[in-house]
């Protein structure tokens, strides 16, 4: 896959979380549990992982990435922004 198609991926995953949760504009501080648990997510996924791949949802699995990936960059934007919603 290329990396083009990886980022239009992501694209759609912003989408997705825009119509959920809209402009987040947490503290530094707020965005890590977010960044965790969609991590956590992509462990979940890897552990069901077994030595001969049987168990593995790879759809699942890389759909769990794309959102640790999108974000990240949501995370990047926020800084950029500057605008914390909760308290400093």
């Amino acid at each position: 896959m290329t990396l083009e198609r990886h980022i239009e991926e992501i694209k759609s995953e912003f989408k997705r979380q825009d119509i959920l949760y809209g402009e987040q504009n947490h503290t530094p501080l707020k965005w890590i549990p977010i960044l965790v648990k969609q991590v956590g997510s992509v462990a979940d996924q890897a552990n069901k992982f077994d030595d001969a791949g049987k168990d593995l949802n790879l759809e699942k699995y890389e759909s769990e990435v794309v959102q640790v990936a999108a974000v990240a960059i949501r995370m990047l934007q926020c800084l950029k922004r500057g605008k914390w919603n909760d308290p400093v």
